[in-house]
């Protein structure tokens, strides 16, 4: 039986993330790891009438308010008055890229003087070699390019994470995505990445492809090692992979890691050096109230010192949330598992902008399932609003002072904490829902 998306045969991401058919929901004949997805009853495979399709009223209403805040954010964002999509994250990385090209150091003078707004470059430098063919590019089919890649990884990503729901849809299954996609688009932190022209959506793409599809076309890790190389946070997933019972997958991801590193030591020998020795370690502006991590958090309402308070959650954050993504990949719940260290990695991270907080989208896919619980689709659409809402930036230029604006600031990262607790608690599966609903 295929489970998902799949089940239509018009999966649009086959030929991109593997055999998608291994997406099956029989944990009791696969042995190891990893479960690609929740078993799935008879009952919830049996077709549904047309009033059932969308069981509730408030799922209907929170799923148009939500496309329509993800069509307005997107003709906002184009909107040449606006003059908001102007990809200034994409114009670091291909400044970097030049400077590679040029034989100047990724974390010199170089790069801020080729950018209207002077962001340094703070990244691995194995991220500049990924980015030296946006140089070829002038900037418009390079931001035309970069968003089409990252469009199309975000509807891979929101196909695998959405399929109990959108399955119910049938014969309607790509309307029903192209929707779901759309209001994705209206989260704050989708609307932000895309506008910057970030890198997380990728990173989060390459995390789920390894952990969700069963039988892919490239050794499972490799892709979790590439996104570690372009950016530390991803690393989480090594010890999760290996926790679960997958060590060599988890090897290979380490590896994988190693040799992109390598490759950046040989290319730009000087500025890898530099980087692991000190670079790493000067994160910028983390006080700033769009940094939404523990130490964000921390430093904003701790006036004197704060960073024994940080290590503590850290350490507290770290075990809790791989001891829960470990009981529900054994469950065979691994799209809640993923969503659970993707927002471990949020938190711990010493930056996370809002921008990298596109890890909800797992974890408002898990807490709507199939949508036949109307309290988890309530709670799955509250959630989503919230990102909606912008809270942080109305707090910031809005309130301004005052415990309402804190709160208001440090909102994402608290809900983030509250969201880890509530799915490391487990979940009803969709089998269960569809069970329980008929």
């Amino acid at each position: 039986m295929r489970f998902g998306y799949a089940d239509a045969r018009s999966q649009p991401f086959d030929a991109f993330v593997g055999d998608t058919t291994g997406l099956r929901h029989a944990p009791e004949t696969i042995p190891g790891r990893p479960l690609g997805w929740p078993p799935v009853s008879p009952v919830d495979t049996q077709p549904t009438s047309a009033t059932e399709s969308v069981p509730s009223a408030l799922l209907t209403f929170g799923t148009v308010v939500l496309i329509a805040g993800g069509v307005l954010g997107a003709l906002w964002m184009l909107h040449p008055i606006a003059r908001k999509w102007d990809l200034e994250d994409l114009a670091v990385y291909r400044a970097a890229g030049n400077a590679v090209v040029n034989g100047h150091s990724v974390y010199g003078s170089h790069v801020a003087d080729q950018l209207r707004v002077p962001l340094p470059f703070i990244y691995p430098p194995f991220a500049a070699l990924l980015a030296t063919p946006f140089t070829w590019l002038g900037e418009t089919p390079a931001n035309l390019a970069w968003t089409a890649v990252t469009v199309v990884l975000l509807a891979a990503v929101v196909s695998i994470c959405f399929a109990p729901l959108v399955r119910r849809f049938g014969r309607a299954g790509p309307v029903a995505l192209v929707l779901a996609l759309l209001a994705v688009a209206a989260l704050s932190p989708v609307e932000d990445h895309l506008r910057f022209g970030q890198v997380g959506i990728p990173l989060m793409a390459c995390c789920v492809f390894d952990c969700m599809v069963e039988r892919p076309r490239w050794p499972r890790g490799a892709l979790i090692g590439i996104a570690t190389a372009v950016k530390l946070v991803p690393a989480i997933f090594i010890p999760y992979l290996w926790l679960s019972g997958r060590r060599r997958e988890a090897g290979v991801a380490a590896a994988t890691f190693g040799a992109c590193t390598l490759v950046g030591f040989v290319v730009v020998p000087g500025d890898s050096w530099d980087f692991f020795r000190s670079k790493i370690f000067q994160p910028t502006s983390p006080k700033y109230f769009t940094n939404q991590s523990l130490e964000g958090i921390l430093q904003r309402a701790i006036s004197g010192p704060w960073r024994g308070f940080w290590i503590i959650a850290v350490v507290v954050v770290i075990v809790y949330g791989l001891r829960a993504a470990v009981a529900a990949n054994r469950g065979g719940d691994e799209l809640r598992a993923v969503a659970i260290i993707g927002l471990v990695s949020v938190l711990v991270s010493p930056i996370s902008w809002i921008h990298h907080l596109v890890w909800v989208i797992p974890a408002i896919a898990v807490i709507v399932g199939t949508g036949r619980d109307r309290r988890r689709v309530a709670i799955g659409f509250l959630v989503a609003a919230s990102f909606v809402a912008r809270l942080p930036y109305f707090g910031h230029d809005e309130v301004k002072t005052g415990f309402l604006a804190t709160l208001l600031q440090d909102s994402y990262g608290l809900i983030c904490i509250a969201l880890l607790v509530y799915l490391a608690r487990g979940l009803r599966t969709p089998a269960v829902e569809g069970a329980s609903m008929r």
